[in-house]
């Protein structure tokens, strides 16, 4: 028998051979995952390895502004043309002195004296309103563009007016465009005044054109 004849010989019996085992092995069937049955505590899931979010909610506190600063003082601030918002402290150790030097806190009535501060130097009085001595802060309407000063003062029913605190000085703005007309800067160039004729402006870009247009 030549080296062909028994490759052919060999070539069958393993075939022989597979067949045979192929034959007599069974599938295994794949068994179904009970979600109710326990598992072996070592094993692992890749969800499990993933890290995850904290069911915690996050703390979005923000503390709450102090009710006092334990400083003295009036402050003024500007709401629009016609209110000015006012707030203030007066400290225990402040009311103590001012008592020591002037008598009982309480037999005394708290106003505000509003001043015209365009000279500082020379306030002059506007008006004077009575407030609420319970509170610590007031909207007092003053007039518009005026530099304002106020002073917290206590009445005595003796007629003794004592200042207590002193605000800062403020600027209301005006209501109403100005009136000014500013000939400094009125433009004499024939095309430039023909161009705001045109638009409804008659001497040019002054705050009262834009409402007495200059007709031709």
């Amino acid at each position: 028998m030549d080296t062909v004849d028994i490759l052919v010989v060999v070539s069958l019996f393993l075939l022989i051979i597979a067949g045979i085992l192929l034959y007599s092995t069974k599938k295994t069937p794949i068994k179904k995952l009970n979600i109710n049955q326990s598992l072996p505590s070592g094993t692992e899931f890749s969800q499990e390895l993933a890290p995850q979010p904290s069911s915690k909610a996050v703390s979005e506190f923000i503390p709450e502004l102090p009710a006092s600063y334990g400083e003295s003082r009036l402050t003024a601030l500007v709401r629009d043309p016609y209110w000015v918002y006012l707030y203030w402290e007066i400290t225990e150790d402040l009311k103590r002195r001012f008592q020591e030097q002037y008598g009982n806190w309480a037999d005394s009535t708290p106003f505000f004296i509003v001043y015209n501060a365009a000279d500082p130097r020379s306030l002059v009085r506007l008006f004077t309103t009575q407030i609420n001595d319970s509170t610590n802060n007031w909207y007092l309407r003053v007039p518009e563009n005026t530099c304002l000063l106020i002073d917290l003062v206590r009445l005595y029913p003796d007629g003794r007016v004592v200042t207590v605190l002193r605000s800062n000085i403020v600027t209301t703005p005006r209501a109403f465009m100005s009136d000014r007309i500013d000939e400094e800067w009125m433009l004499v160039d024939d095309k430039q005044k023909k161009l705001y004729r045109r638009i409804g402006i008659g001497h040019g870009p002054s705050s009262p054109d834009f409402y007495n247009p200059l007709r031709e």
